[in-house]
């Protein structure tokens, strides 16, 4: 099995470690990079909307990019299944940040 890494993100200013195979870090950081972008430009248009709110809507942009840019039911079924999974380590994250500040 790969080795695995502790990769710490950043997004609007807050650091999330994300546990991933050393060979997806790459991957990772690209991913982190965009998503924080998206969620500055979102946090542009109103500086009041709380993180959770602008990590859903960043979530849908995305969703919706993904699924409208590309055809096909697989690609559907597919980034379904993403969403699932980025769903619940974003979650496991969000919850770990939580237990740490208290």
């Amino acid at each position: 099995m790969s080795n695995m890494l502790d990769v710490t993100v950043q997004l609007l200013h807050r650091e999330l470690s994300i546990r991933c195979p050393a060979s997806e870090q790459d991957k990772l950081l690209a991913s982190a990079k965009c998503l924080n972008e998206q969620l500055l430009k979102i946090q542009a248009t109103d500086h009041s909307i709380p993180f959770e709110k602008l990590l859903m809507l960043a979530a849908l942009n995305t969703t919706y990019e993904k699924l409208y840019e590309a055809n096909g039911e697989e690609l559907i079924t597919t980034a379904n299944a993403d969403i699932n999974k980025l769903e619940k380590k974003l979650a496991d994250a969000l919850a770990q940040q939580d237990q740490m500040e208290l």
